[in-house]
C-alpha cells in the first residue's frame, strides 16, 4: 500500500497534539494524518468516524504511554471499544508500566510469529516462564 493511501488518526491531549505541531514545524506527513484533541475516557469513537475513520477495514492500533493514566476500569472501555471498532485482521500494540499489565490473566493464543523470530521475547506479562525484567517486550495475539 503507498503512503499516500495510509491514514494515520493521532488521539491525544489537544495540548500535546499543539506541543507536537510546534516541534514538527512545517514538516508534512507522508500518510495521511488526521490529528484528533480528545481524550479517550470520553466519547472519541463517535468523532473518529465522523472523520473518516472505517472500522470496517483492519487497522493497526498503538496504545502508547496512555495504560498509566487510567485506572482498570478505564484500561478495560478502552480495549472493549477498541475490540468493537477493529474489523478481522485488526493488530494492536501497548505499552505498560513495569508491574501493571493489562493482559494479565489473559488467555492469549500464540501464533507462528513466535517461531519465525519477529519477537525476542514471546509470553504474556506475569506467565510462569516470563522473565519480568524491565525493558524486554513482549508479543501476544489474543482471539476476542
Amino acid at each position: 500500500m503507498a503512503a499516500a493511501q495510509v491514514r494515520v488518526f493521532e488521539l491525544d491531549h489537544p495540548e500535546v497534539l499543539g506541543f507536537k505541531q510546534g516541534v514538527l514545524g512545517s514538516r508534512t506527513a507522508t500518510v495521511q494524518h488526521v490529528p484528533m484533541g480528545t481524550d479517550l475516557r470520553e466519547g472519541w469513537p463517535a468523532e473518529l468516524v465522523a472523520r473518516g475513520f472505517r472500522p470496517d477495514l483492519p487497522t493497526a492500533w498503538l496504545v502508547e504511554g496512555l495504560l498509566v493514566y487510567l485506572s482498570a476500569h478505564e484500561a478495560e472501555q478502552l480495549f472493549a471499544t477498541i475490540g468493537e471498532l477493529s474489523a478481522p485482521a485488526s493488530r494492536i500494540g501497548w505499552s505498560t508500566s513495569a508491574g501493571r499489565c493489562w493482559s494479565r490473566g489473559r488467555r492469549p493464543t500464540h501464533s507462528p510469529q513466535a517461531k519465525t523470530g519477529r519477537c525476542t521475547h514471546w509470553s504474556r506479562c506475569g506467565a510462569t516462564n516470563s522473565p519480568r525484567t524491565p525493558g524486554r517486550g513482549c508479543c501476544v495475539t489474543a482471539d476476542r
